[in-house]
């Protein structure tokens, strides 16, 4: 019986040690974030770049503003030597000025070494 308990305490914790705040299911029956996980994206909930900058859901949000804005559509010409503009998406601030490009890929390979290749 006491065994018994233990293994239950035990499943008990682990259960709750691997929910994440990616958890919370957003946009189901009119449910959104709450500002600990603030940005909606693939109904879930949370705080990641992730979330807030690639298909955020404002409507199922914290707030519209939980979520980047979205850059429009401009004609620009990059030199891709300048690693300046180009960053990782886990290092994307939501400042589409500073940075022309990100990379999403996951696990992401992309480098530009000094001499810009």
């Amino acid at each position: 019986m006491h065994s018994q308990i233990i293994a239950s305490a035990a499943l008990l914790l682990l259960a709750s040690a691997l929910i994440t705040p990616a958890d919370a299911n957003c946009g189901e029956l009119g449910r959104k974030c709450d500002k600990f996980s603030p940005c909606c994206s693939g109904g879930y909930c949370d705080s990641k770049l992730r979330f807030c900058a690639v298909n955020c859901d404002p409507e199922n949000s914290y707030s519209a503003k939980s979520c980047f804005p979205r850059p429009g559509c401009v004609n620009f010409e990059t030199n891709f030597g300048d690693a300046k503009k180009m960053t990782t998406l886990e290092n994307y601030d939501g400042n589409y000025q500073k940075y022309e490009l990100y990379s999403d890929f996951q696990p992401n390979n992309a480098h530009i070494n000094g001499n810009g290749r």
